[in-house]
């Protein structure tokens, strides 16, 4: 693949914001109302909503030409697409209410964690004996506060599963390992800051330091791909979950877009 310069970068941001608002609103008109008391209902929407916001806010950071900052967040689309996945793939509904009521385990720990550090505190005492009284019984289902799923226990093996939900995929579309150790690992190297995303930051020799690095447009380029992908990747999955019948409509957009990989 040649090198993408920096012009060209405004085109694929565009063609990717074009294609999360036409996602938007081929949903939109469906005018569809959530079960917002059903897990199985509320939980794949409210991953919609926020693989929208995440998407949104990735491409502001690309076109400000933080590309290297864009991946990082863009984990986040890619972290909730393999959660999705592994919630929708079989036995939904206590899969989707194990997710759903993990908020109990975390603000179980939140209160605990605050009274550990004001020992004494009516303030802390209170939370936490409020926390025991409304959340107890959903807290205590959950054997860490660190992951929402008991039994596989981290996003690896969520990504181990097989696909269920959609057939006929052949390997490595059958599960979503080879995302994660690819796709998610790259972008983990951002978000952990490790020594090779601090590359771009590397201080100049022979000049005086100022506190800025030099951006890479091909980091943008990787953000605003990977993110649109892993918001189609989410789109598909609720689509076909909740038998909207949107893939011709999700199936056009994305081949729009898909029409700039020509131009490399």
């Amino acid at each position: 693949m040649r090198v993408i310069r920096e012009p060209e970068l405004t085109t694929w941001i565009e063609a990717a914001t074009t294609s999360a608002r036409q996602l938007r609103e081929a949903i939109a008109v469906e005018e569809i109302y959530v079960a917002t008391g059903v897990a199985t209902s509320s939980v794949s929407y409210e991953h919609l909503t926020k693989a929208f916001q995440v998407h949104e806010a990735v491409l502001i950071l690309c076109r400000a030409g933080y590309g290297s900052e864009a991946i990082a967040l863009s984990r986040t689309l890619l972290e909730m697409y393999i959660t999705l996945r592994w919630i929708t793939n079989q036995d939904q509904s206590r899969r989707a209410e194990e997710f759903a009521f993990f908020v109990a385990k975390r603000k179980e720990y939140a209160a605990k964690t605050f009274a550990k550090y004001q020992p004494g505190s009516l303030v802390a005492a209170n939370a936490v004996a409020f926390v025991e009284n409304t959340y107890k019984q959903y807290a205590d289902k959950y054997a860490s506060w660190v992951f929402w799923s008991n039994k596989p226990n981290n996003l690896r093996q969520l990504a181990e599963e097989k696909e269920t939900l959609i057939s006929g995929l052949s390997p490595p579309n059958d599960d979503a390992l080879m995302l994660y150790e690819l796709f998610y690992s790259h972008a983990s190297d951002y978000v952990h800051v490790t020594a090779l995303a601090l590359d771009e930051v590397f201080p100049p020799a022979g000049a005086p330091y100022t506190g800025t690095g030099i951006r890479q447009p091909r980091h943008v380029f990787e953000a605003v791909v990977y993110a649109t992908q892993w918001l189609f990747h989410i789109m598909i999955r609720v689509d076909t979950y909740r038998q909207l019948g949107l893939g011709d409509k999700i199936d056009g957009i994305h081949k729009e877009f898909a029409k700039l990989f020509d131009t490399l």
